[in-house]
């Protein structure tokens, strides 16, 4: 191995040796941060958000209503 490689290499153990620690250290509350934050995303994907957003200025494709 090239020396540039070792060196990456360290750097990228001692970044998920810090990413490690912090989800040891915080795992519970990022976890209810994702939780929290998927529930209005999850609803506003659900209720078209997705499709105005990618389909802005284009006519809406007609499709039949799954719900």
């Amino acid at each position: 191995m090239q020396p540039w490689q070792i060196k990456a290499l360290e750097l990228e153990v001692s970044a998920l040796d810090h990413l490690d620690g912090v989800i040891a250290d915080y795992g519970l509350y990022i976890f209810i941060a994702f939780a929290y934050l998927l529930i209005p995303f999850s609803i506003w994907a659900l209720s078209g958000g997705l499709r105005r957003k990618l389909l802005k200025g284009k006519p809406m494709p007609i499709s039949s209503q799954a719900l």
